[in-house]
């Protein structure tokens, strides 16, 4: 329950398995199986999933209960600009990226909209 516990807490950031594992001071393989028992027994029963990209792991809601979050929470559907949307896009496509590299970014795009 410890590894559930720290992967609600990480949110949506999530964690690296190993940095997870070292951590807790827990060998790879118990990590392993404790990660096939939330996987096989929990995650079934719960609101949760976990996601795996790459070594990092997170914990998110199951879609079928974002209708009802976000009118709990009054939350909603946000859309970026095409300008934001640009950014994201060069962003992710070219990592690593530094602050005055966005910044140049965002002047050429606000000039070219």
């Amino acid at each position: 329950m410890a590894i559930y516990s720290v992967l609600f807490a990480a949110g949506s950031k999530g964690i690296d398995k190993d940095t997870l594992c070292a951590r807790l001071r827990i060998p790879r393989p118990v990590f392993n199986e404790a990660l096939e028992y939330l996987y096989h027994i929990l995650v079934p029963y719960s609101p949760f999933f976990i996601s795996e990209a790459d070594n990092s792991i997170l914990i998110a809601t199951r879609p079928e209960f974002g209708s009802y979050i976000r009118e709990v929470l009054q939350l909603r559907n946000m859309s970026l600009s095409n300008e934001a949307m640009a950014l994201a896009f060069i962003i992710a496509n070219k990592q690593p990226i530094t602050r005055t590299e966005i910044d140049e970014f965002r002047g050429s795009i606000v000039r070219r909209f």
